[in-house]
């Protein structure tokens, strides 16, 4: 099974407001300060653009969604596309995206890769590459303050299967952290349902 917890950060930088910086402090400074306070805006921000509800259905009884009920055959691409540019999380994250798509296994649904970055302290943002089409699609939470509830492995997935588990708080809500089982359909993550973290739980 594949977890993920990286802590890469990709960054953006608007002209304007690096120069308002460069007036305050010395010019070898101001790119590095800056170019790392808006990357993790920008993240938090996209991430809260695309927040969509949490999962309403909750598991029955102790029963949960498993690997190998969502099971696909992975896949071996020989050659991988170039990543897309057509949406604004593509674009934003070009440079990691790329990397992630030339450099890391398949990892999910058979041919997808999970691009992960880190969005401030116990904090997870990214998005899934499909390696034949160069299509990126961003993940439709942040996930934060695993750390805070004993959680390794915020993000699960595996390379031959569709289903993805996150655990944690969803967008950094108020509301208990929880493990949330999502349906990869090639476009978007659909909500299968929810339930307490089980340490939470007392379990």
């Amino acid at each position: 099974m594949c977890v993920r917890t990286k802590s890469d950060t990709e960054t953006a930088i608007g002209r304007c407001a690096e120069g308002a910086v460069k007036q305050m402090i010395p010019r070898s400074a101001a790119r590095p300060l800056f170019k790392s306070l808006i990357g993790s805006a920008l993240i938090v921000v996209s991430a809260l653009s695309l927040a969509q509800e949490m999962p309403t259905q909750p598991c029955l009884g102790n029963t949960v969604p498993q690997f190998a009920d969502y099971a696909v055959e992975p896949e071996t691409v020989t050659w991988r596309a170039k990543l897309k540019l057509n949406n604004e999380f593509s674009r934003m994250f070009r440079t990691r995206l790329r990397a992630g798509l030339r450099d890391d296994p398949i990892e999910l649904a058979g041919h997808y890769v999970v691009v992960t970055f880190g969005c401030g302290s116990s904090c997870l943002y990214g998005g899934f590459v499909d390696a034949r089409t160069g299509e990126a699609t961003e993940l439709p939470f942040a996930l934060s303050s695993f750390v805070l509830f004993g959680v390794d492995d915020p993000l699960q997935f595996r390379p031959d299967s569709r289903l993805v588990i996150m655990r944690g708080a969803i967008n950094e809500a108020d509301d208990p952290a929880v493990e949330a089982y999502f349906e990869w359909t090639g476009k978007h993550l659909e909500s299968i349902c929810h339930r307490p973290l089980p340490n939470q739980a007392g379990e």
